[in-house]
């Protein structure tokens, strides 16, 4: 099975070195550009070979959700659509 995350649950899982929990549950990983920076940039390390970090075409539609929900939220509800994920790992209850 195939998910997007956002970057909360990469976070948490990594304090607690589990990570690889999402590696053994799902076939494919993908997170936007934003996640990653959110994740990895600030922390200066790399993300793991496993997970795909994946531009999303549709910037007017991470733009109008970007109102809601911010830029990681967004880029994570639009890449699943665009790649046709029905799964996603976030922790808004927006």
């Amino acid at each position: 099975m195939k998910i997007v995350s956002n970057s909360s649950p990469i976070i948490a899982l990594s304090k607690i070195k589990r990570l690889d929990l999402i590696k053994d549950l799902f076939t494919s990983v993908y997170i936007s550009e934003e996640v990653h920076r959110e994740v990895y940039k600030v922390r200066k390390e790399n993300s793991p070979t496993w997970i795909q970090v994946v531009k999303v075409k549709d910037r007017m539609a991470v733009a109008a959700l970007d109102a809601i929900v911010d830029r990681g939220e967004a880029e994570t509800i639009i890449l699943a659509k665009e790649k046709d994920i029905n799964l996603a790992l976030m922790d808004d209850r927006k």
